[in-house]
């Protein structure tokens, strides 16, 4: 991480994007495009975690030097941030970032940042996001997955609704 840590302090500072083409940020922009990042199960674990240190072959970064450095990307309208990997990183750290300040997070907040996730059926999709909102339980109060799919969707729209 040598090298990493400054050089993202010294563009938070108004400075030039030189840690961009460091091995540790390299290494993360490549795991990031990788679709593990996108799994629903993923994203919701994520923000439940104390320490986080992303590891992608030898590199690695902190969880909070990641954050800061997305997030001055995103303030200096960096065209970077728009590529491939920082998207998804960008949807998971904004996840991560109200979740750590204990916000409470509504369920169209959540939908509009887990749209890009991947779940194994739609059930697991619903639930993990329903898991990350603080309307999950007014909405479905279990996870029942011997329902039908069509059952739970019309319980949740109507529950919306009204």
């Amino acid at each position: 991480m040598e090298g990493f840590e400054p050089a993202v302090g010294e563009t938070s500072k108004g400075k030039a994007f030189r840690w961009v083409r460091l091995p540790q940020w390299l290494a993360m922009k490549r795991s990031f495009k990788i679709p593990y990042w996108r799994r629903m199960w993923i994203i919701q674990e994520l923000p439940l975690s104390q320490n986080v240190c992303f590891r992608w072959g030898q590199q690695s970064i902190d969880l909070p030097i990641l954050q800061k450095a997305t997030a001055t990307m995103r303030r200096r309208k960096s065209k970077r941030y728009y590529e491939d990997g920082y998207r998804n990183l960008g949807y998971l750290l904004k996840i991560v970032g109200k979740e750590q300040m204990k916000k409470l997070v509504p369920l169209d907040d959540i939908h509009s940042l887990t749209f890009i996730a991947l779940a194994r059926e739609s059930r697991d999709k619903i639930f993990d996001a329903l898991g990350l909102t603080y309307e999950g339980p007014l909405l479905i109060p279990e996870s029942d997955y011997q329902r039908p799919l069509d059952d739970i969707l019309r319980d949740l729209t109507i529950r919306r609704l009204f």
